[in-house]
This record gives C-alpha cells, sequence and structure tokens, in this order.
C-alpha cells in the first residue's frame, strides 16, 4: 500500500487524541507521506471541507478517538472507498492515571507500527 496522502483525524474534545495525532503526521512525513490533520466531533465535521479543499483522495485515514469519532469518519469516507486506521479508548476518568496508557502509545503505537511495516515493504 502506498502511503503518499494521508489524513489524520482526532477527537475533537480529547489532548490525548491531539498528542497523538500530532506524533502519527510526525512520523508519517518523516517516511515521505504527505499529512493533513483535523480535528472531528460534534461542532467539528472536517470531512466536507477535506473532500472539497484537498485536491487528491487520501491513500489512507488514521483516525484516533471514540466510537463517534470512528464512525463519523466511516460514514464519510467509505462512499470514496478511502481505507480506514482506527485506534478507539474509552475515558474511564479524565483524571485516571490510566488515561493517557488507554489514549495514548500503548493503543496507537501499534496503529504507527502497522503504517511503518506497510510502508517500508515488510
Amino acid at each position: 500500500m502506498r502511503l503518499d496522502q494521508v489524513w489524520v483525524i482526532y477527537r475533537a474534545d480529547s489532548p490525548p487524541a491531539q498528542r497523538e495525532a500530532r506524533h502519527c503526521a510526525k512520523q508519517l512525513e518523516a517516511l515521505g507521506a504527505n499529512v493533513v490533520s483535523a480535528m472531528s466531533g460534534p461542532r467539528a465535521n472536517p470531512f466536507p471541507g477535506l473532500l472539497a479543499v484537498e485536491g487528491e483522495l487520501p491513500n489512507l485515514a488514521v483516525v484516533l478517538g471514540g466510537d463517534g469519532t470512528v464512525l463519523g469518519a466511516a460514514r464519510h469516507l467509505a462512499v470514496h472507498d478511502i481505507p480506514l486506521s482506527a485506534s478507539m479508548w474509552v475515558v474511564i476518568s479524565a483524571s485516571s492515571p490510566t488515561t493517557d496508557a488507554c489514549c495514548g502509545v500503548m493503543k496507537f503505537g501499534s496503529v504507527c507500527s502497522t503504517i511503518n511495516l506497510r510502508l517500508s515493504g515488510g
């Protein structure tokens, strides 16, 4: 799978998702992908703008968030046959010491590793 153009979509009200989106975007850019990041949520729908403004559809959309974020992305992108790689989590408590572990590198690291393997042909 070629990853020339990748959209990274993250949950609008989630600092951990935003952090991981930046991290993944950097990794993908280092591998030569053109990355567009956008936030998604009840009051932030990036898809009409992305689909209208971006000249090229992505080879992959990476989505970070809960089921609403992932389902929203799937609803808008499936009609264009855009593959979706998602990392979902449930935040138990904003003050929970496990929040970062649930939302961060442990869950999302495997997605980036998969992307790295596909780009390198491994």
